[in-house]
C-alpha cells in the first residue's frame, strides 16, 4: 500500500540528478493514489503532489490534481520560479493510444540575464492559464528492444478563461520510428516541430519559448544552444558570448544506426548519427535561417539501469554565434565544433 522509491542519474547537462518519492495506494479502499515527488538537479529544482481518481467514466478513464511548486535555472538564459496547479482527464483507449486533456494554472516569476552586464537583471511576474491535450501512441513498442512507432502531438491554448498575462495558441508533433534491420542493428528516427501563434512580437516569456540543442536534442550543440543568440557584455563593455533567445517555431530531427556488439562485450553497442534542425524568432520568418547539421558517433553499454550513452557531435555549418565569433574575432577555437555529451538512457 505504500512505497518509496529514489532515483539518480548523471548527465552532461544536469550533472547530477535525483528523485525521490512516497506513493500511497488505494486510499480510502476505492483504489485512489496519493504520491509526492521531490526532484533536483543543477538545471531543476521541484515538488510534485498527484493524487489520482481512477475509474471516473470507466475503467479507461482517470483523473489527476497535481499542484506544484519548481524553480528553473537556465544559465545565461532565464531564471524561473513557479507554482501551480494542473488537473488532468486521462482516458487510455487501448494499450497504443492514450490521450489527456488538462487544464493548468500557474503564477510565475522569471529573472532574465541582461546581455549588458552594467544593467541589472530584469524580473518578469505573470500567470499562465491555459487548456492542453495531448497524445501518446505506440504500436508496436516495447520498453526494452525499440520497435515501431511512437506519435505524440500537443496542443495549448492559453488565455480562454481569462486570468492569463498572455494569450497564444501552442503546438507541437514528435514522430518516432524504431526499425529492426537485423538482430543487432535498429534504424531509430525522430522528427519534431512546433510553433506559437497569435502572440505579439517577442512580447512571450523565455521559458514558453522553443529551444533546441543538447544531449536529447539537436547534438553537437550544447544544451539550448542552436538557432539565434544574442551578444553579451561585462560592465565595462567586452564581449562575453553569446545566449539564446528562443523562438516562435522550431524544426528537428534525428538519424541514428545503432549497432549491438555483444559478440566482443556483452551489452556494449555503438551509433552513428546525423542530427539537423533550427529555431525561428517568429513563425512567419522560417525563410530567414536555414537548417543547420550535424554528425557524430557514440558508444552505448545497456547496464542494469538503462543506456549508458557518450555521444560526440560535429557541427557541419555553424554560424559565427555557434562558434563564439564576434565581429570577426574568433573567440572560441576550433573545439567549439564539436559538442560532447554523456546520458543513462537513448537520446530519443
Amino acid at each position: 500500500l505504500r512505497s518509496v522509491q529514489f532515483l539518480g542519474g548523471v548527465a552532461t547537462e544536469d550533472l547530477v540528478r535525483g528523485q525521490a518519492s512516497w506513493t500511497h495506494r488505494n486510499l480510502f479502499h476505492r483504489g485512489h493514489r496519493f504520491t509526492a515527488t521531490a526532484r533536483a538537479s543543477f538545471i531543476e529544482q521541484s515538488l510534485h503532489i498527484d493524487y489520482l481518481f481512477p475509474y471516473v467514466l470507466n475503467t479507461k478513464s482517470s483523473v489527476v490534481l497535481s499542484p506544484f511548486g519548481q524553480h528553473f535555472l537556465e544559465r545565461n538564459i532565464y531564471e524561473l520560479f513557479q507554482g501551480g496547479i494542473t488537473n488532468s482527464f486521462i482516458y487510455r483507449y487501448s494499450n497504443d493510444l492514450t490521450g489527456t486533456a488538462s487544464y493548468q494554472f500557474s503564477r510565475n516569476l522569471e529573472l532574465s540575464e541582461q546581455f549588458d552586464e552594467a544593467l541589472p537583471d530584469t524580473t518578469f511576474e505573470y500567470n499562465l492559464s491555459s487548456f492542453q491535450l495531448s497524445g501518446y501512441y505506440s504500436p508496436g513498442l516495447t520498453s526494452r528492444e525499440q520497435e515501431g512507432w511512437v506519435v505524440q502531438p500537443y496542443l495549448e491554448f492559453s488565455g480562454l478563461l481569462g486570468g492569463a498575462s498572455f494569450s497564444f495558441q501552442k503546438f507541437s508533433l514528435d514522430v518516432r520510428r524504431f526499425t529492426r534491420i537485423s538482430p543487432s542493428t535498429t534504424l531509430a528516427a525522430r522528427v519534431n516541430l512546433g510553433g506559437i501563434l497569435d502572440v505579439a512580437r517577442d512580447s512571450l516569456p523565455q521559458n514558453i519559448r522553443f529551444y533546441l540543442g543538447g544531449t536529447s536534442s539537436i547534438r553537437g550543440w550544447n544544451r539550448n544552444q542552436l538557432g539565434p543568440k544574442r551578444a553579451r557584455f561585462d560592465s565595462t563593455g567586452a564581449f562575453r558570448g553569446y545566449s539564446p533567445v528562443g523562438g516562435q517555431a522550431q524544426f528537428g530531427f534525428n538519424a541514428e544506426i545503432r549497432q549491438q556488439l555483444n559478440s566482443f562485450i556483452e551489452g556494449f553497442g555503438m551509433a552513428l548519427f546525423l542530427d539537423g534542425g533550427q529555431v525561428w524568432r517568429r513563425a512567419n520568418s522560417i525563410g530567414e535561417r536555414s537548417l543547420q547539421f550535424a554528425v557524430g558517433g557514440g558508444f552505448r553499454y545497456q547496464s542494469p539501469i538503462g543506456p549508458i550513452r557518450i555521444d560526440v557531435g560535429y557541427k557541419l555549418n555553424p554560424t559565427d554565434e555557434d562558434l563564439n565569433i564576434y565581429q570577426g574575432i574568433d573567440r572560441g577555437g576550433n573545439l567549439e565544433r564539436i559538442g560532447i555529451h554523456f546520458s543513462v538512457g537513448q537520446a530519443f
